[in-house]
């Protein structure tokens, strides 16, 4: 059976620069698609499900922080920005948006090859990864570790279950009843109501304000889903 080759989105609106990092990749296996524009990622995005998107900054039509939510919208994939940048205050940006990864130009290949390849590794590999990353928050599925800015924060086991599930399906909304069957079982007597208490004591330990809730949003009358930008 033939190896899957992994799906890379590359976005560059430079052109010269895509073509050769496109062509750079094609020959090391990579099944490369090419964006140059918001209306390009839009429209790949809805068709094909990726394995990594390398992303450059110079984006003319849109920011950083347009773009992540857009790309984490249904699925979480690693991202890796590339910049000419070397400002430590624009590599932070970078990982405050929610990106996996930073290199600055000019790099080597065998250096953007190899990170590539962790980013996809541990995406793949949920029993060593960390598989959901976005601003300041990290979920360690492995470690079964929620942290925030750094600091660890503490949940009871069924806590952890619910702020787990929607980070693994972080940006799609998880009907309530989907969440109550996956954390408590399909025969449990637990309700709605149990739902939402541990959610809001999930959000106090998070430090949200109740009435503007930035991680975990409420779809009123059908579920919860975990923000991917914040």
């Amino acid at each position: 059976m033939k190896e899957k080759k992994d799906k890379v989105l590359l976005v560059d609106s430079d052109i010269e620069s895509q073509i050769f990092l496109k062509t750079t990749l094609d020959k090391f296996g990579y099944n490369v698609y090419t964006a140059s524009s918001a209306y390009n990622i839009i429209s790949l995005y809805g068709e094909l499900i990726f394995d990594i998107v390398l992303l450059n900054e110079n984006i003319a039509d849109m920011y950083l922080k347009d773009i992540v939510p857009i790309l984490r919208k249904d699925r979480y994939v690693p991202i890796i920005v590339i910049s000419e940048s070397a400002k430590e205050t624009d590599t932070l940006l970078a990982f405050e948006m929610g990106a996996d990864d930073f290199i600055k130009k000019p790099y080597s290949q065998k250096e953007l090859l190899a990170r590539m390849k962790n980013a996809v590794k541990r995406t793949k590999n949920t029993d060593n990864a960390l598989v959901f990353r976005a601003g300041n928050l990290a979920v360690n599925f492995a470690e079964r570790k929620v942290s925030l800015k750094g600091k660890i924060i503490k949940f009871t086991a069924t806590e952890y279950s619910i702020f787990s599930l929607l980070a693994k399906s972080a940006g799609r909304v998880l009907k309530y009843s989907e969440l109550i069957k996956k954390v408590w079982g399909k025969n449990s007597s637990a309700d709605v109501k149990r739902l939402h208490v541990n959610i809001a004591n999930i959000r106090k330990k998070l430090g949200e304000i109740p009435k503007k809730p930035k991680y975990i949003i409420t779809e009123n009358g059908i579920g919860y889903k975990m923000n991917t930008f914040f």
